[in-house]
């Protein structure tokens, strides 16, 4: 199906805020998709009013059901938008304050959360750990079901948190989880049923459904589909069970009413919204890119807000120019699509010079200088890197002059910008320095400002505490073994088996910087990655 030609009946009623474009060159961005295969949906809007939407490809490839406009794709982390929307209601209400710590409306939760505010949770600086990646560390993909119950049971057996509370920004799941427990026992409702009756009725929303089983669809759903290893699409579904970080199913047209719902203020008022748009801070009274479920960038010609999302099978994108009254959404049922550059192509067409929704984050030279002689990555050493506060591990090394970066379980060859700064995938800038007192770093840049990986050198020759056997967390719930032979140390998980190499001493690393060990004794260790560090063994 082509574009929707409802620009020229729209634009008598409403005044111009986006030059006409001609619905072919939307199409165009949609061209690669095959009317065989799994495809997208897109709209643009205009406080709410259509102006152009198409969809492109099969829903459903058993039953050949086209993609249209009205088809319902899983928005994933998109759909935290509207958790955040109700604990902001909820504020409102006086029902509830973003300054308490999580344990007055959570008391069942042991007290290592108590620093933890509700505030932190909607704005992702928590410190809380990831249950993604908990799960994930337990062998377990999205094939294998998971209870919201054992969601729950995870975050009750933590003893500890990834990092203290307030003081950077790390996206994780568990913190929307969270909320939408709030939501549930302030209530008295489930969830669906608290976002259907306090959002998605009040804005219109018919086709919208926030649901506890994502596999389970009905008709109008689109069918999530990956590619196998032969090249050929093949049906695909989160099977964890869950909602508020996502579970909402909807389609690009109920998400333009809620674009014009939110910009009227219909749904909860004017106060929700400017809560909605307010960015969080951490303790240091730094301002984080992320307010009520959104992305919210104000370093451009026009403020952007956005918020992508993907489970497997399903990806989404929903970006909305609040001073202007655009909003666009992408939504597609398959894996190997990024919704968030074709929004970008979109925004580029509707509105020339639209400020760019998947902007590399500004960098302030005088804080890169506090940090050391800014220097060029090119010329930093090969070796290791250590994040002083959380453990965790980058690794420098060259080919042809030019640095490769390992981290978080990807290797890059990183991008230089005409500043100097290095990008490796988007929103993933690094910058060199050297402190006065000779410590080389490789700084990141996120959205709560850098992030100094120190120099530790290139390897050492052998490990102090390390010692091979079985090893424990009950924190994760999985027993593990480390061994050694004449090729070196390995971690045997549930996830399959990795080889290691020492760092420090006492320092153990994965493939790729994917995870590090600490020895803390001879018969203890932690372990250290992105969103889940510190944990016992």
């Amino acid at each position: 199906m082509t574009a929707t030609k409802l620009f020229l009946a729209l634009t008598v009623a409403m005044p111009m805020a986006t030059s006409h474009v001609d619905p072919k060159e939307l199409d165009a961005v949609f061209a690669d998709i095959r009317p065989d295969q799994p495809g997208c949906a897109y709209a643009v809007d205009l406080r709410g009013k259509v102006l152009y939407q198409g969809g492109f490809g099969l829903a459903d490839l058993a039953t050949r059901e086209p993609i249209t406009p009205a088809t319902r794709f899983e928005l994933a982390s998109t759909s935290k938008q509207f958790t955040a929307a109700l604990i902001l209601i909820l504020v409102q209400e006086r029902r509830l304050k973003l300054a308490a710590s999580i344990r007055t409306y959570l008391p069942d939760l042991p007290k290592v959360y108590d620093p933890v505010t509700v505030a932190d949770l909607l704005h992702h600086t928590s410190g809380i750990r990831e249950y993604f990646d908990a799960f994930r560390a337990r062998g377990d993909d999205e094939s294998k079901p998971h209870s919201r119950e054992e969601v729950l049971a995870f975050v009750k057996a933590q003893r500890g948190l990834d990092g203290p509370p307030g003081r950077r920004f790390s996206y994780v799941n568990t913190n929307y989880f969270l909320l939408a427990e709030i939501v549930e026992r302030l209530t008295g409702k489930s969830f669906p049923d608290a976002a259907r009756e306090r959002l998605f009725i009040p804005a219109g929303m018919t086709e919208t459904r926030a649901t506890l089983d994502t596999t389970s669809l009905v008709a109008g759903d689109a069918r999530g589909y990956q590619i196998d290893k032969n090249g050929s699409f093949v049906s695909a579904a989160w099977t964890w069970q869950g909602y508020g970080d996502r579970g909402v199913r909807t389609n690009v047209g109920d998400l333009a009413l809620w674009h014009g719902a939110s910009l009227a203020a219909t749904t909860g008022g004017e106060a929700l919204e400017v809560a909605r748009l307010a960015n969080g801070k951490l303790r240091s009274g730094r301002s984080v890119d992320y307010a009520g479920g959104l992305f919210v960038d104000d370093r451009q010609s026009e403020r952007v807000v956005s918020h992508s999302g993907l489970v497997v099978g399903n990806r989404a994108m929903d970006v909305l120019y609040p001073d202007s009254g655009i909003g666009i959404s992408v939504m597609c049922n398959r894996d190997d699509i990024a919704p968030a550059e074709r929004a970008r192509k979109i925004a580029l067409l509707v509105k020339p010079g639209a400020p760019d929704p998947a902007f590399d984050r500004a960098i302030d030279p005088a804080e890169m200088k506090r940090l050391g002689k800014v220097g060029d990555l090119r010329s930093a050493p090969d070796g290791y890197y250590r994040d002083p506060l959380y453990g965790q591990y980058l690794i420098v090394a060259h080919r042809d002059g030019e640095p490769i970066v390992s981290y978080n379980m990807r290797a890059e060859k990183v991008t230089r910008r005409q500043d100097g700064i290095y990008r490796a995938r988007r929103g993933v800038l690094l910058s060199y320095a050297v402190a006065q007192v000779g410590i080389e770093r490789v700084v990141q840049w996120t959205e709560s400002g850098p992030i100094p990986y120190d120099y530790v050198g290139t390897g050492a020759l052998e490990t102090k505490l390390f010692r091979p056997g079985q090893y424990r967390s009950d924190e994760l719930g999985i027993t593990v073994t480390l061994s050694r032979d004449l090729k070196g140390w390995s971690l045997d998980t549930p996830a399959g088996a990795v080889p290691l190499e020492a760092a420090l001493a006492d320092d153990l690393v994965g493939p790729d910087a994917a995870f590090s060990l600490h020895a803390v004794g001879p018969q203890i260790f932690t372990f250290h990655t992105v969103n889940l560090s510190g944990i016992e063994f």
